[in-house]
């Protein structure tokens, strides 16, 4: 596991963090001895210097029990394998975009023949489209980089940060 930590916080100083900026997040997969599938356990210490097997074994029963159900307690436990993430500095969010105040109106409309010939749909600037603000398909949206088409039957909801999630029904 020493070996995993250097390699990765390593990968990280090249990619530009410093050593301080790096969090390593320790994990191990179990299973019981026999079964075919593990399952992995977070860790809160970390095992190398912290050589705790109850602990582990404290986190691995009510995973296993809360996933199947059961809990063969007489077979002995397997580790499997020893997983170690890093993660540089998190890094503090900013939005490409600040959303208007009040829904945007469309800007036009376009006809399209993908699901009739001639059908009229109408066509938004994705800069005008407001935090909750719901469109109708079939619609388009547009921006610069791409083009947004909601079919019939589907509404494109906006989110607090401009992302739109396209939902059936």
């Amino acid at each position: 596991m020493g070996e995993l930590a250097n390699e990765a916080t390593a990968a990280l100083k090249e990619a530009g963090c410093t050593e301080e900026t790096v969090t390593l997040i320790f994990a191990a997969d179990l299973r019981y001895l026999g079964q075919q599938s593990e399952l992995t356990v977070a860790l809160d210490l970390d095992p190398r210097t912290h050589h705790d097997a109850k602990r582990i074994v404290d986190v691995f029963v009510p995973a296993y029990k809360k996933l199947y159900g059961v809990n063969p307690s007489h077979v002995p436990i397997e580790l499997v394998t020893w997983r170690v993430t890093a993660r540089g500095p998190i890094i503090p969010f900013n939005r490409a975009m600040t959303l208007p105040a009040v829904y945007g109106q469309p800007k036009g409309t376009r006809q399209v023949h993908a699901w009739s010939d001639g059908l009229r749909v109408p066509v938004y600037d994705r800069n005008s489209l407001a935090a909750g603000q719901i469109v109708k398909g079939p619609a388009i949206i547009e921006e610069r980089e791409t083009t947004t088409v909601i079919p019939p039957e589907w509404t494109a909801t906006v989110d607090k940060i401009g992302c739109i999630f396209a939902r059936k029904g």
